[in-house]
């Protein structure tokens, strides 16, 4: 589960539909419109919460600082190196 903010303006123009009992609400974002979503996220998107299945182990990589690290614990390894280099995050998605 992520959370982001979205610029208001971009947002007025959706309706938040009920999906479910009363308090699930939500809004429904046309697929053509995510170049214009994408857009209009505020600031950094961050993970509140992953839920896996109990034999997922996601990609394991065969290298490097993820090395033979599965699913979870991969988020685990990255959140703690993401607070002193970005730049490690992002090549341990590099092939």
């Amino acid at each position: 589960m992520t959370t982001f903010q979205l610029e208001e303006s971009y947002l007025k123009k959706f309706q938040p539909r009920r999906v479910g009992a009363s308090s699930h609400m939500e809004y429904w974002i046309p697929a053509e419109d995510l170049s214009a979503f994408n857009e209009a996220i505020d600031g950094p998107i961050r993970l509140k919460e992953g839920f896996f299945g109990a034999a997922f182990t996601g990609y394991v990589p065969d290298a490097y600082g993820l090395k033979r690290k599965d699913a979870v614990s991969q988020f685990v390894a990255l959140s703690k190196t993401w607070e002193y280099s970005t730049f490690d995050v992002a090549c341990a998605f590099e092939e």
